[in-house]
């Protein structure tokens, strides 16, 4: 141990170590993850990323969500740099719910603006390996040293004689051992598509209207519905008046579930216009007192815990000061939160624009009590928007109401559930002060109140990201323990400092 390095940063390091070596098969994409498969008549090959077909097309899986950023472009144009295919070849289709695709801490999530380089090596490597299966492959084939030969945007050319086949063409003398021997990788100098392609891989499809969104599932005999929801985030449902409330056009069922009350009609425009004819006085909340403040109180509670000192300054220094306040903020991406989910034949299916496929089927197996081999995640090719909040919330909904109604249930959030219900961005209370001289800061001082994101996240969250073999009491008791513990390690980002 360094003399800089801390007890912490050592205890840290070594437990991420022993992540690596733990789960060494997440980390090598497919060079060991999976070997080369040979389907039909052996002329179709795939890997854990890709998918050749005899007839010399490529589909790729993309296993960081497409919600806007430009993930799929980005892992398109690193695999396909290494494999020396161009990334307009590839047909990209979306990771399912897969170990194998996730981080070293066994999640498979899209966060953080961390896909790129969460991905550098790993596609790299696995695009540098499969070119050189194909490769060894030709060189089996044609009978001639791997020197002899080049590759150009997804063919083989024979150096010699010029003769050009197609990658395909060697499929069925691929085998997966190639797939495991070391390779290196290109120098920025190489670069052919890193840094220089500029075509977006899916303008097309959203310019011409032919993405698919989550959204946009509908099974045959689907049902929709909306989810009533408590005014005031933390309580519940005390009662309602199901007469009245089923005697509305369209509702076809009443159904209580953790977010509230769900009305379920054959249509969504169904529920939102029985929603609109609700009495008042037909559905009474349970709002613990503890939780009836306003945003004012809020506030002025956070001003209360800023330190009022000031910085000291003498002529002809200028003291500088500015507070800022920032409200809750819904995120409100573009689509609304949804999720459908059913419950068939000891089988649940889920269809889902998740930013974590992991957390997403874990919902499945702990609600429903079935084994993850019997929950099956659809993960949505493109996602309207995200910011941390395509996960939780819809989900159980959905899967809920269809293992009540044991029937395909589509949630729609609408905007205004959206706004008033999601889990919001903080709010927060900032004072900045600095003594300038000339064009000099000489001082400065920063202070910042706002919740503990982390700890409120980590104690919704672990449940369905623990282990599913974890009992359900286990899983929860872990995050309110671990949340609650982040104090005393002086762990809470996003809290007053």
């Amino acid at each position: 141990m360094s003399n800089k390095q801390t007890r912490r940063d050592f205890i840290t390091q070594s437990l991420q170590c022993s992540l690596l070596i733990s789960f060494p098969q997440l980390l090598t994409g497919c060079q060991t993850s999976q070997p080369v498969l040979t389907t039909g008549a052996g002329q179709d090959i795939a890997t854990l990323y890709l998918r050749v077909s005899a007839d010399n097309r490529f589909q790729l899986t993309f296993d960081k969500i497409e919600m806007g950023q430009g993930v799929m472009t980005g892992q398109a144009t690193m695999f396909g740099e290494e494999a020396d295919i161009d990334p307009r070849r590839f047909e990209m289709v979306p990771a399912p719910a897969d170990d194998r695709y996730a981080a070293p801490d066994g999640i498979q999530i899209t966060s953080g603006s961390s896909s790129t380089y969460q991905r550098w090596e790993r596609l790299r490597r696995a695009g540098a390996s499969y070119r050189q299966a194909v490769l060894k492959a030709a060189s089996r084939r044609l009978q001639t040293p791997i020197s002899s030969l080049q590759t150009a945007n997804a063919h083989i050319i024979h150096v010699t004689s010029g003769k050009r086949l197609p990658y395909a063409a060697f499929n069925q003398y691929m085998r997966a051992s190639d797939l495991d021997e070391p390779t290196s990788l290109k120098s920025p100098k190489q670069y052919r598509y890193i840094g220089r392609f500029n075509r977006s891989l899916d303008a097309k499809e959203k310019s011409l209207g032919l993405a698919t969104y989550a959204i946009d599932t509908q099974l045959e005999q689907q049902l929709n519905a909306i989810v009533l929801r408590c005014p005031v985030h933390g309580g519940r449902l005390a009662s309602f008046n199901e007469a009245a409330i089923k005697r509305l056009p369209g509702i076809k069922e009443l159904v209580v579930i953790t977010g509230g009350l769900a009305i379920v009609c054959e249509r969504y425009y169904q529920c939102i216009e029985a929603r609109k004819q609700l009495k008042p006085d037909w559905i009474d909340w349970h709002i613990p007192e503890h939780l009836k403040v306003s945003s004012a109180e809020l506030f002025s509670n956070f001003r209360k815990q800023l330190n009022p000192d000031r910085l000291s300054f003498s002529s002809p220094q200028t003291h500088i000061e500015a507070t800022y306040e920032l409200p809750y903020l819904a995120h409100a991406p573009l689509e609304p939160q949804n999720c459908t989910a059913w419950f068939h034949k000891g089988t649940l299916e889920i269809w889902s624009g998740t930013q974590s496929p992991t957390l997403t089927k874990n919902i499945g197996v702990r609600l429903s009590g079935l084994s993850p081999d019997q929950v099956i995640v659809h993960v949505a090719k493109y996602m309207g928007g995200g910011f941390g909040r395509r996960t939780l919330e819809p989900t159980i909904d959905a899967v809920e109401l269809t293992l009540a109604l044991k029937k395909p249930i589509k949630v729609i959030w609408s905007r205004e559930d959206d706004m008033q219900h999601s889990a919001l961005r903080p709010m927060a209370v900032t004072r900045m002060q600095a003594v300038v001289q000339g064009k000099q800061i000489k001082a400065w001082h920063y202070q910042t109140v706002s919740q503990s994101l982390i700890q409120d996240f980590i104690r919704d969250a672990t449940p369905y990201a623990a282990p599913t073999w974890l009992p359900n009491w286990a899983a929860t008791s872990l995050g309110k323990m671990t949340a609650g513990s982040l104090g005393l390690f002086g762990v809470m980002p996003i809290a007053k400092s």
